[in-house]
């Protein structure tokens, strides 16, 4: 079977070429596997969310809309992208002459904030072909931070007037508005109203992208590309403060993180399941100044298992906290890390293993 990363890195092409490629023509990749553009009866007409925002960490429906038209059933994978990254895949078979409306719900937690494309493919693969039957680009939404319930990239009054209303309205009639229920519990209690009251002071205690107006920024610097399996990769997570004033933050030993994913989804974070040091001081960064600190990431997922995979176990070479959840060793392939830092996130850095 043909590597969905392969796929997906041929996506950006297919959106550029597919309305003027010709049916049934193909494309040769230097690798000799062919994309075949053939004419079928599938066709997806429709890439919907449902809403125009979502709060980062929550989750929202993604729902395609397919037609058949053929006269005969007809089984293909089916994969939602945001931003031509693929989200989930899953086979979906529609009989002849007949629609269907596949869905899945988009787990948010680890996407950058800001807007996404939404887009699916309907395909099928072979050893060296992909079959593209249709592709479609939808709307877009918005990934905003949390405890912003009306969608305008901040948490202000009007947030605070909408979960207010949200939580009288839930009293008065049962209803649960999802974007107010931040426990995730499909009912709104006191501990949505504390967690509201976290963010509230999260967004205006700052310095976030949006407080500050970008006047801080996060980067992230790799070694290298392509690393070997089992290497570490080490990398550096920067804040700078690119204002002309002395911006002063308020540092801890988890004042950084990071998050590392592939086309299963994430698979791995740095804090998690990490005991850190309780400590916390103010930090002055001055103008044009950085902050920076060094990472590892052993190739391991402590999220999700890699696919034929044991457990890593404490006291092997690759680092292993005592009483720690679980960790096992990454596989081959296309990964992306994202560092995280009051509030803000890095553009994904991809990083290849062989």
């Amino acid at each position: 079977m043909i590597s969905f990363i392969l796929l997906v890195s041929f996506a950006v092409f297919l959106v550029g070429n597919l309305n003027e490629t010709k049916a049934s023509s193909a494309v040769t990749l230097p690798t000799g596997v062919t994309v075949d553009l053939s004419s079928s009866g599938i066709t997806i007409v429709n890439v919907t969310s449902g809403q125009s925002f979502v709060e980062q960490g929550f989750s929202v429906n993604l729902t395609a809309t397919v037609d058949n038209t053929g006269s005969s059933a007809t089984t293909f994978n089916l994969t939602f992208c945001a931003n031509n990254f693929p989200l989930n895949t899953q086979t979906v078979t529609l009989a002849g002459q007949s629609s269907g409306a596949p869905y899945f719900d988009w787990n948010t937690t680890g996407f950058a904030l800001g807007n996404y494309t939404l887009s699916a493919f309907a395909w099928s693969a072979s050893e060296k072909t992909i079959v593209v039957y249709s592709y479609f680009v939808g709307g877009k939404i918005l990934v905003t931070c949390p405890g912003d319930l009306t969608g305008h990239f901040k948490v202000d009054f009007r947030d605070l007037t909408a979960f207010v209303g949200a939580y009288i309205y839930y009293f008065r009639t049962g209803w649960c508005n999802p974007a107010a229920d931040f426990c995730h519990t499909g009912k709104l209690n006191f501990l949505d109203v504390i967690l509201f009251v976290a963010y509230y002071e999260e967004y205006y205690a700052g310095p976030t992208p949006f407080v500050t107006g970008g006047a801080l920024t996060i980067t992230l610097s790799v070694e290298k590309l392509t690393y070997s399996l089992g290497e570490p990769v080490n990398f550096t997570l920067s804040i700078k403060n690119t204002s002309k004033n002395t911006i002063t933050i308020q540092r801890t030993a988890s004042t950084f993180d990071f998050i590392v994913y592939n086309a299963t989804g994430i698979m791995y974070r740095y804090s998690f399941g990490r005991v850190c040091p309780m400590w916390a001081m103010l930090y002055s960064l001055a103008p044009g100044a950085s902050l920076a600190e060094n990472f590892t990431w052993d190739q391991i997922c402590n999220l999700i298992p890699c696919p034929s995979a044991s457990p890593v176990a404490a006291g092997s070479n690759i680092s292993v906290l005592p009483g720690s959840p679980p960790v096992f060793p990454a596989s081959p392939g296309s990964y992306y890390i994202v560092g995280e830092a009051l509030g803000m996130q890095t553009a994904p850095q991809e990083i290849t293993i062989t």
